[in-house]
């Protein structure tokens, strides 16, 4: 019982940590100048791929 309250919680933190760098780095990208710079097209896809990573891994733990 107390692994599955302290993984909650970890899941928790983990979660707000995430939430804080994608509105972050959305922020980032979000400026029309960089649309065409390769690096922050670069970085918009890893997001895009960090962002579909975390969505299957809270829909592994929902269903866990």
């Amino acid at each position: 019982m107390k692994l599955m309250r302290l993984s909650t919680i970890i899941l928790w933190i983990i979660r707000r940590s995430h939430k804080k760098t994608m509105k972050y780095d959305e922020g980032l990208i979000s400026d029309p100048s960089t649309n065409t710079d390769p690096q922050y097209m670069f970085l918009c896809e890893r997001l895009k791929a960090f962002k579909d990573g975390w969505e299957e891994l809270q829909q592994m733990w929902e269903n866990r």
